[in-house]
C-alpha cells in the first residue's frame, strides 16, 4: 500500500539473524541431545512466525511445521528403539527432516517461500555424519521434492515466468549446496578413515615393540643363566617363530621354550628353570 515501507528485506535480514543465533546456541554448550536440537529448530520456526513481517498463511505453516518437527523428534528419539534402521538411522532421520522442510515450503508460498533458507538445513546436517552416502540420499530427496514443487506450480498454472526463473535459480543454489556438502562429507569421511588406519598402525607398532622388549629380556635372562651359546640361538629361534602368539601368553611360551632347550642341552640340572 502507498506509504507503507517494503519490509521484505528486513524480514530476510531477521531470518538470517535468527538462523545464525540458533546455530550459535546449538554449539554453546557443545554437547546437546538430538531432541534439544530439534526443539531448538522448532523454536526458530516459532520465532519466525512471531515476526511482525510474517503473513497469516506463512505463520500457520511455520507453526504447523514446528509442531510436526517436535512430534517427529519425540517419536524418533524416545519411542523408536535405537537399533531401528541400524546404521541407516541417521540418514533416514535427515531424510524425514528434509521432507518436513519441503512441507514448510509448500505451506509458505511454494517456490516464492521466504523461508527457503531452512530447506538447506537437513542436507547441511548430513556433513556431521561424515558419510557421503547420507549426503547423497538426503540431497537427492531435497532435489526431487523441490523439483516436484516447481513442476506442480507450472502444471496448475500457479507459476508465472518470474516464479519459474526464481525456481530455477533456487534449484541451482540447492544443487550447489548439495555438492559442497558432499565434498565436505567426503573429506571428513576420508580423514576419519585415515586417522583410524593410523591408529591401527600405531597399535601394531606398539605390539611389535612390546614383543621386541620381551625378546630382549628373555635373551638377557638366558645370558645371565650362563647357558651355552647354542641355547641362546635356540631360544631366539623359538621366540621369533612365535611372534604372533598372544602377548599375555608370551612369558609362558618363553619359559617353556627355555625349559625344553635346557633339557635337550643337558643343563637343566645345573641351572634349573631360567624363568
Amino acid at each position: 500500500a502507498a506509504g507503507v515501507p517494503d519490509l521484505q528485506r528486513v524480514q530476510q535480514v531477521l531470518q538470517v539473524l535468527v538462523v545464525a543465533g540458533a546455530l550459535l546456541v546449538a554449539f554453546v554448550p557443545r554437547r546437546r541431545s538430538p531432541l534439544q536440537l530439534a526443539a531448538l529448530t522448532a523454536v526458530v520456526l516459532i520465532a519466525c512466525a512471531a515476526l511482525p513481517t510474517s503473513d497469516p498463511s506463512s505463520r500457520a505453516g511455520l507453526l504447523f511445521c514446528a509442531g510436526l518437527l517436535v512430534i517427529f523428534a519425540v517419536i524418533w528419539f524416545h519411542v523408536l528403539p535405537e537399533h531401528v534402521f541400524g546404521r541407516m538411522r541417521f540418514i533416514v532421520g535427515t531424510a524425514i527432516s528434509q521432507i518436513i522442510a519441503g512441507i514448510l515450503l509448500m505451506l509458505t508460498d511454494d517456490v516464492n517461500s521466504p523461508y527457503f533458507v531452512f530447506y538447506f538445513l537437513p542436507t547441511l546436517a548430513t556433513a556431521f555424519a561424515m558419510r557421503l552416502s547420507g549426503t547423497i540420499v538426503t540431497g537427492a530427496i531435497a532435489s526431487v521434492v523441490f523439483l516436484t514443487i516447481i513442476v506442480a506450480d507450472i502444471v496448475t498454472g500457479g507459476a508465472d515466468d518470474p516464479e519459474i526463473a526464481l525456481g530455477a535459480i533456487r534449484m541451482t543454489a540447492l544443487l550447489a549446496v548439495i555438492a559442497m556438502t558432499a565434498l565436505i562429507s567426503k573429506t571428513m569421511q576420508d580423514t576419519r578413515a585415515t586417522l583410524r588406519q593410523r591408529t591401527l598402525d600405531l597399535a601394531a607398532q606398539n605390539v611389535e615393540l612390546d614383543v621386541a622388549r620381551k625378546l630382549g629380556l628373555t635373551l638377557a635372562r638366558a645370558r645371565d643363566a650362563d647357558c651355552p651359546e647354542e641355547l641362546h640361538r635356540a631360544v631366539a629361534r623359538l621366540l621369533l617363530g612365535h611372534v604372533f602368539v598372544d602377548l599375555n601368553r608370551l612369558d609362558d611360551l618363553v619359559a617353556h621354550a627355555v625349559h625344553r632347550v635346557q633339557a635337550r642341552e643337558g643343563v637343566l640340572e645345573d641351572h634349573g628353570q631360567v624363568l
